[in-house]
């Protein structure tokens, strides 16, 4: 959630092309609802790319081969533990165009408004785990921060605090996302 908002905060114009979608589709005086999510594919995108942007787990779970295996040319011996470098892989350039910016739009083919992931990978298939320790939540979590996500945009208008921040060279800049430190790197972000 928190990610969703940083990347509403850094792009208004994905707030206000998300805010005109839940205003076409959804009644006045309701917030949007599970029945609602094949209609609003622009929420469905940024809440992907929020999971994909800053990741919640950078490394993923251990995994240990239970046979031996190869991989370009490695030889894994069973009892090998597998580290998946999650962050790398929602990160790599060949398969999300500009992968440290935050854009929604990178899920939605340009002539149907619909989500299409020949444009870029699904990250649910990467975020949430891998074979048979993949998050039994998932669903959940997913749904969840659909609804967080879809009733906070069309309920609210996220703007940047108007304060400054001082930098150590005592320059006052424009509080942005760099600035941020919620974002360290370790085991969970």
């Amino acid at each position: 959630m928190a990610t969703c908002i940083l990347g509403l905060l850094e792009h208004p114009e994905v707030l206000k092309k998300a805010q005109m979608q839940i205003d076409r589709v959804v009644k006045p005086g309701h917030l949007p609802d599970l029945d609602d999510q094949p209609s609003l594919p622009y929420i469905t995108a940024i809440v992907k790319e929020a999971l994909r942007w800053r990741e919640v787990t950078p490394i993923g779970g251990l995994h240990t081969l239970s046979t031996d295996d190869e991989y370009k040319g490695y030889r894994l011996p069973a009892g090998a533990i597998v580290i998946a470098n999650v962050w790398a892989m929602l990160h790599d350039e060949n398969v999300y165009a500009d992968p440290f910016e935050f854009n929604p739009d990178r899920f939605i083919n340009p002539e149907t408004g619909k989500i299409d992931y020949s444009r870029a990978r699904d990250p649910e298939l990467i975020c949430f785990g891998f074979g048979r320790r993949i998050c039994p939540g998932r669903f959940m979590a997913f749904e969840s921060l659909w609804l967080l996500i879809a009733s906070l945009i069309a309920t609210f208008d996220i703007e940047k605090a108007k304060e400054k921040v001082t930098l150590p060279s005592g320059e006052e800049v424009e509080r942005t996302v760099e600035l941020t430190h919620e974002y360290e790197s370790a085991l969970v972000s």
